[in-house]
């Protein structure tokens, strides 16, 4: 549950303040790029590093995977592989000189490495499986690999990580009750509100691509009581320390 929520709690808060900026951009006529594409409905690790942190995926698209690729290409299917397994290492070496952050990018560049061989061999295999269920398939492996692998990314060292993955496995039916997983239920329970929430706007983004435009073309009564619910939210709900955002780190 912890690295569920730790995955939401990063995208929350990256994807939180980079809205700012693109929000603050706006009122002074600057147009930003989004950096963040829904990335819980991603269908394949390769979805995923489309749809997440797309500045920095971008960038190292363009600077260190097109060049790769481009020197590999004699390699044909392997060498694009070899050339996403460097880049997503680079893209975790990014973060930090750690040995976590090092094995974060590994573990990604073998998934992406794994995807680009055998893509034609699993496109054969499921050929016959209606597209629905691959989606939604698809979209929690992908959710479920990305939160294993995250935990390299949130522990402090590599040994924490394998204590944490060891950790994962022991439960007993008394970690059932809320009151035993937090000390605050009620705060808990308003977590998974607010993830369902999370997802919800995500799948509604999908539908309409600009929701700017979609809740503008409501009449003044239903923006006005859009825009106080979450105004109303925000003050209920929101953190008013002075916690930093945890990307600043990077």
């Amino acid at each position: 549950m912890g690295a569920v929520f730790f995955m939401f709690q990063l995208y929350a808060d990256f994807s939180g303040y980079s809205d700012i900026a693109i929000g603050t951009a706006k009122v002074m006529g600057f147009r930003l790029m989004e950096n963040f594409d829904r990335p819980h409905m991603s269908r394949s690790v390769t979805e995923f590093w489309q749809r997440w942190h797309i500045s920095l995926s971008t960038w190292i698209k363009d600077y260190v995977f097109m060049p790769l690729a481009s020197w590999l290409r004699r390699g044909k299917m392997r060498g694009i592989a070899l050339a996403g397994f460097i880049s997503l290492v680079a893209f975790g070496v990014w973060h930090g000189a750690g040995w976590n952050f090092f094995a974060f990018g590994v573990i990604f560049g073998l998934f992406y490495s794994f995807e680009i061989l055998t893509f034609r061999v699993r496109k054969r295999l499921w050929r016959n499986i209606p597209q629905t269920v691959l989606n939604v398939a698809g979209a929690v492996f992908t959710f479920s690999l990305i939160t294993l692998s995250s935990i390299f990314f949130r522990a402090a060292r590599v040994s924490d990580a394998f204590t944490l993955f060891g950790n994962l496995w022991h439960f007993s039916a008394d970690q059932i009750r809320m009151s035993m997983i937090a000390n605050d239920p009620y705060n808990l329970l308003f977590s998974f509100i607010f993830v369902a929430m999370l997802v919800a706007v995500q799948r509604f983004q999908g539908k309409y691509k600009n929701v700017e435009q979609f809740i503008s073309d409501k009449s003044f009564i239903l923006r006005w009581s859009f825009y106080i619910l979450l105004v109303y939210i925000i003050f209920n709900f929101g953190i008013f320390n002075n916690k930093e955002f945890y990307y600043f780190q990077f």
